[in-house]
């Protein structure tokens, strides 16, 4: 679980370790799921189909990104969605890793509503 989230020091913490192993399913993360989502994405041109998709979005759009995200690669998803998205506002969430709204919840409530003030 380290790599989901930018503060580490709670790993030390016994009370914090006991409630989070008492909401992990394995059945959600081990590798036959990973590896059978990813196979999904590969048939019938579904990742074709999300990319037009997301070319398709015209509208303003927000992309939020940890800064330590040790799930997403932060520089290599920017571009990504950059090159399909042309109105595509990306932020990084200072000080989180992959579970930005709840490591940093009222940073990204301000960026989150600031975004929507400004594009309605």
């Amino acid at each position: 679980m380290p790599i989901y989230e930018y503060d580490k020091e709670k790993y030390k913490d016994p009370k914090y370790l006991k409630w989070a192993k008492s909401l992990y399913n394995y059945e959600y993360f081990n590798n036959f799921n990973i590896v059978s989502l990813a196979q999904n994405l590969l048939k019938n041109n579904m990742m074709d189909q999300i990319e037009q998709a997301l070319k398709s979005i015209k509208i303003p759009t927000l992309l939020v990104l940890g800064q330590r995200d040790g799930i997403v690669l932060q520089q290599e998803t920017k571009t990504y969605f950059e090159s399909l998205i042309p109105k595509v506002q990306t932020e990084i969430i200072p000080k989180t890793g992959h579970l930005i709204y709840s490591e940093n919840p009222e940073y990204f409530n301000q960026i989150f509503s600031d975004f929507i003030k400004k594009t309605l």
